[in-house]
């Protein structure tokens, strides 16, 4: 943990946890951790790019995201940009440490014990450059100031929809706020999969353009299987109406292809669209795109 408080500095205004809460986790955590919290604290450290945690007041949005209650899992540590750090019990003395990166929907470990998270991961520079977003935090930091315990800077639009990691998107509120939001679309897309269970390529769409020269652009991102141009599709609003087209475009950045997999921030091309189809869409629910 030595190296660890090296880098990132406890602030000077941590919380103590209860001994009450200290000895319910001392039935699952590591004494290291343990040590952390009753020596230093819950709060910001390394001048708030991470805030070490009361897991109590994380425990819920942890296991929405999870999808149960678990209490061999718990949160530890949450970023500048609300994403959570979590400790796992795996039984016989073996133990993680993951990540639930919110802004994307992932989740993955990030080391495979808590003396690697804090030892190597977490003090490697070059990763967490990447995982923290360190210099996008610095950016933030500039453009909406500096976060309250309760904020985090998040992205808006959301990455999932239509934003970028680009400063131009970066916002700054409530964390809880931004980890509950994050996490309904993140279900609404669960339940549009379930929804329409078929073999299929299905694409989430985050927006639909103006047509323009007989063609709808549509932005989304491509979920499951394989779309390529000729492809005949149907659009299932939000409202449950649905509509035919067919692809004539796909593009990707700058680059026009002919296929494409699983990718994110997908334009797709509709000819055979009318404006009365597609001018009610409701974005905010998310409709979704069905090979036939």
């Amino acid at each position: 943990m030595q190296k660890f408080l090296e880098i990132y500095k406890p602030s000077n205004n941590l919380v103590k946890p209860e001994q009450k809460f200290i000895d319910e986790a001392k039935k699952i955590v590591p004494k290291e951790i343990i040590d952390l919290w009753t020596k230093y604290g819950f709060g910001e450290y390394g001048n708030g790019i991470i805030k070490i945690v009361n897991p109590e007041e994380y425990m819920g949005i942890l296991y929405e995201w999870l999808g149960k209650e678990d209490f061999t899992k718990i949160p530890l540590i949450v970023d500048a940009f609300g994403d959570i750090f979590y400790y796992r019990y795996l039984g016989n003395g073996v133990n993680d440490i993951s990540v639930i990166d919110i802004h994307y929907g992932e989740i993955q470990v990030c080391a495979y014990s808590y003396q690697e998270f804090f030892g190597k991961y977490i003090i490697n520079f070059k990763a967490n450059d990447i995982y923290l977003r360190r210099q996008l935090y610095s950016e933030a930091i500039n453009k909406c100031g500096k976060l309250a315990i309760n904020e985090a800077y998040f992205f808006q639009p959301a990455i999932k929809t239509a934003g970028y990691e680009h400063i131009n998107f970066v916002k700054k509120g409530d964390c809880k706020a931004s980890q509950e939001f994050l996490f309904q679309l993140k279900l609404n897309e669960i339940n549009l999969i379930n929804k329409h269970n078929v073999n299929s390529s299905l694409m989430i769409i985050n927006k639909v353009f103006q047509t323009e020269n007989g063609l709808t652009p549509i932005l989304g991102n491509v979920i499951k299987g394989m779309l390529t141009i000729g492809d005949k599709i149907t659009i299932y609003r939000g409202d449950d109406q649905s509509f035919d087209g067919v692809i004539e475009k796909i593009n990707v950045g700058k680059e026009n292809i002919n296929t494409i997999d699983v990718r994110d921030k997908v334009v797709i091309y509709l000819k055979n669209i009318s404006d009365n189809q597609i001018k009610n869409i409701n974005i905010l629910n998310r409709s979704i795109l069905v090979k036939k």
